[in-house]
């Protein structure tokens, strides 16, 4: 008798049986899980040429190709990282939907060429411009979101996996923002 199963098959008894049953069941399982959670995007073992595409599928991990974003998610010193802290991860922003598009073309090895998203994207948790304009209203001398050139692109001033300050766009304008 091991871990409180009989392994005599002779002598069994249905709750013994039952038992046996769901251990095994239990391990299948924990198994297929396992396996299940560790696929990765299929990537020829082939140098990439003009011919060859990556291919993606809604199993891939993300940091096999995005290291860098998926590093991102842990700077503080990023917007990603609030991301991150509020319980986000990269599926929430980008949609499977989105990610078979941006994969379609994709013919080159990493660092993968950043891409812009409309504020439509930033609009799913933020609102829209009129409310991010009254969340902002007051926080500087001139509300970037309040801009003379009406609503414009959040990725122009806002890099979620990137360094870049918000105010780079506007001072290329104006001395300052305070």
């Amino acid at each position: 008798m091991r871990f409180g199963i009989n392994l005599n098959w002779k002598n069994r008894g249905d709750a013994e049986l039952k038992k046996m049953i769901l251990f095994i069941a239990v391990l299948l399982i924990s198994i297929l899980l396992g396996a299940a959670c560790n696929r990765k995007a299929v990537i020829s073992e082939k140098p990439l040429s003009d011919n060859s595409h990556f291919l993606w599928n809604q199993d891939a991990r993300c940091a096999d190709c995005h290291a860098a974003e998926v590093k991102s998610m842990t700077d503080s010193t990023l917007l990603a990282s609030g991301h991150a802290a509020a319980g986000n991860t990269c599926s929430d922003c980008h949609d499977i939907k989105d990610l078979q598009k941006a994969h379609e073309e994709v013919d080159t090895k990493p660092p993968v060429p950043s891409q812009k998203y409309s504020s439509a994207l930033c609009f799913k948790c933020h609102g829209n411009y009129k409310d991010i304009i009254e969340l902002t209203k007051g926080r500087t001398r001139l509300n970037p979101h309040d801009s003379h050139y009406g609503e414009i692109d959040c990725f122009i001033c806002h890099k979620v996996h990137a360094a870049k300050s918000p105010d780079e766009f506007c001072v290329s304008c104006h001395t300052s923002m305070n």
